[in-house]
């Protein structure tokens, strides 16, 4: 058996993709409310976060699960000139097979001990996006999970066109809509959705 032919790994969804604000594994896609944890559709979390040391999170930012067929609807809403331009960002910055063969005999931690387009080690005074592809309840172990500096999210910000920041803006207001200090907080410290 060639070495990445172990991959995809199934395992118990760790806590660290639970949601912080409900103390347990996400159960309902944010758009679709589409049943996750025991429900038989792929879906992804993504979390932003503050004070993480690879183990425990210190703030969250924001949180949120959505199944795939959803994130791939939000994701053709963007421009093709920043789906082309974050897809090249991507591949000139990450190899994935190379990740897997650093990754193979690793803790789990270790798959979230480093921006996967910077290659630096985490700093606990960053912030962070933390993203993971689960089934049911298992997360599943291959391109992700992975975690992504808030430096390089600026970086692919700045790739991003006028017309998809806008639909990101959008769908920012639609899921996390609420009370005005919420939104004044959003609007200051993020969130910075890229699906």
């Amino acid at each position: 058996m060639k070495k990445e032919d172990k991959y995809p790994i199934f395992d118990d969804i760790p806590e660290i993709f639970w949601s912080d604000l409900e103390q347990k594994p996400f159960q309902n896609c944010i758009n679709c409310q589409s049943e996750l944890f025991h429900g038989n559709v792929p879906y992804m979390i993504e979390k932003a976060v503050r004070g993480f040391d690879g183990e425990k999170i210190k703030v969250t930012i924001f949180e949120y699960a959505v199944c795939v067929s959803c994130a791939a609807q939000m994701q053709l809403k963007l421009s093709l000139e920043s789906r082309t331009n974050i897809a090249a960002f991507f591949n000139s910055n990450v190899d994935f097979t190379q990740r897997l063969k650093d990754l193979e005999d690793a803790p789990r931690a270790a798959w979230l001990g480093k921006c996967l387009l910077r290659n630096e080690p985490i700093d606990e005074k960053e912030e962070y996006q933390l993203y993971a592809l689960c089934h049911g309840n298992q997360i599943i172990y291959k391109e992700y999970p992975y975690l992504i500096s808030g430096k390089a999210i600026d970086k692919m910000i700045d790739l991003i066109s006028a017309k998809t920041m806008e639909q990101l803006d959008k769908f920012k207001d639609d899921l996390f809509g609420g009370p005005p200090e919420l939104k004044e907080l959003f609007d200051k410290a993020g969130p910075r959705i890229l699906l």
